[in-house]
This record gives structure tokens, sequence and C-alpha cells, in this order.
């Protein structure tokens, strides 16, 4: 049975959603820096960190929705440079790692000790594993047009790159996530006291 929701819920989600991917944003503006001298445009960043804990208070569906606001706003200014391949880029990583590590909250809710880490850490290497999958030939498609140079050049000069890149990239966001999202949601709740 799907649980009902009264008008001031809603409002509370929906405000902290906003609030959310407001920080996102914030995160995406000020903790930006490239890994990879060799791959400058493989920019490290934290933005998915409030999206991920979005989806940990209010599912997936609230999380995607923030994620598209920050992929317009991060297309039309801090990555106004690569635009719709940025933002395209950034909705698929980040949409699958929010997707990956939903699919196992019903798992982790309720348990504790060994199994409450072992299914987290299980849902990381997952998201983890996911991201960089779609996003190797993502990056061969799109980033080698972009770049202006054949897809069997760029894989053979920036796979590893690629790789090593959303292997960090996703897997810090999943870490910080993890270590927060306990704390946060049972903050959430004590405030708003659902």
């Amino acid at each position: 049975m799907k649980k009902k929701f009264s008008t001031k819920q809603k409002l509370q989600r929906l405000t902290t959603s906003a609030v959310l991917a407001a920080l996102s944003i914030v995160l995406m503006f000020f903790i930006r820096f490239p890994i990879f001298p060799a791959a400058a445009f493989y920019e490290m960043e934290f933005a998915d960190v409030p999206l991920l804990i979005c989806s940990w208070l209010f599912g997936p569906v609230y999380a995607l929705v923030s994620l598209l606001v920050v992929c317009v706003i991060q297309a039309t200014t801090v990555s106004s440079a690569s635009s719709l391949v940025g933002c395209l880029m950034h909705l698929l990583s980040s949409g699958l790692l929010i997707i990956i590590v939903s699919l196992f909250k019903k798992k982790i809710k309720g348990t504790k000790g060994l199994k409450s880490l072992a299914l987290r850490v299980l849902s990381a290497l997952c998201g983890v594993l996911g991201v960089i999958a779609v996003m190797i030939p993502m990056n061969i498609w799109q980033a080698s047009a972009f770049m202006g140079m054949p897809a069997a050049q760029f894989a053979r000069d920036f796979l590893w790159i690629c790789v090593a890149f959303n292997a960090i990239k996703a897997g810090a966001n999943v870490l910080l996530y993890s270590l927060l999202s306990p704390q946060l949601a049972r903050a959430y709740k004590a405030l708003f006291k659902n």
C-alpha cells in the first residue's frame, strides 16, 4: 500500500529536495578540480553527494528531478564549453549511480552492524561499476566526437583515464554519501517528525 503524504509533508519533501539540489550546485561550482593533467576535462566534484542523500530521504524520483535541474545549470554555467555533451554525461553517470544505490536502500534500511556495512559496500561497488560500464562507451562515443578525434584514438589514449576518473569520482561521492546519509536521515526525521 502506497503511503499518503499530507500537503505539509509534500512541501517539506519538495523544499528539502530543492535545498539539496542547491547544495549540489554550490559544491559543483566551488569544489571542482581536474584529477589527471592529461585529461583536464575530467573534473572531480562532489555534486552527487546531496543528490544521493535526497534519494535516501525521498527516493530516486526526487533525486533524479533534482539531478536534471543541476545538470541544466551545469550545462549553462561551469561546463558551458561542453554544454549538452557534459549535461548528458553527468545526467547518465549520476542518474545511474542514484538508481543503483537506491535499489539497495530497502535492503539496507533496518539492518545493523556488519550486515548493514556489507550491503553499503556492495551498493557502492555496484554503483561505481555501473557508472564505469556506462561511461566507457559514452566517453568513446561522445567525448571523442567533442574532442574531434577518432573513437579508436580516444580509446587508446584516454580509456584508462576514463575508467580511473569514473571510479574515483563515483567512489568518493558514494563514500561521502554512505558516511553522511544515516545521520542526516535521523536529523531530518527528528526535525520534521514525519
